[in-house]
């Protein structure tokens, strides 16, 4: 019987309702203030998070981060422009 591996993402935490600070798409990086008033600044598990929809400064998002501190979806909840009306 052949095994078959397949890979499987585990999720460590999910950061509802921060707010985007910084995208650096040199360094893959994200810089969030989280609800609590903390400043993070993690990289991205892929570079095309950056590219696809872009997170914009002032833009509220959830974000999933992996086992490894790396960021690996963000889901806008509001755009910075919705949250100035």
């Amino acid at each position: 019987m052949k095994m078959r591996i397949i890979p499987i993402m585990i999720l460590l935490f999910m950061m509802d309702g921060s707010t985007i600070q910084r995208v650096d798409p040199t360094q893959q990086t994200i810089t969030f203030r989280t609800q609590e008033g903390q400043s993070w600044t993690l990289r991205v598990a892929d570079p095309n998070l950056l590219t696809k929809e872009p997170p914009n400064k002032g833009d509220e998002v959830s974000l999933e981060i992996d086992l490894d501190g790396k960021v690996t979806k963000i889901v806008k909840v509001a755009a910075s422009s919705q949250l100035k009306n």
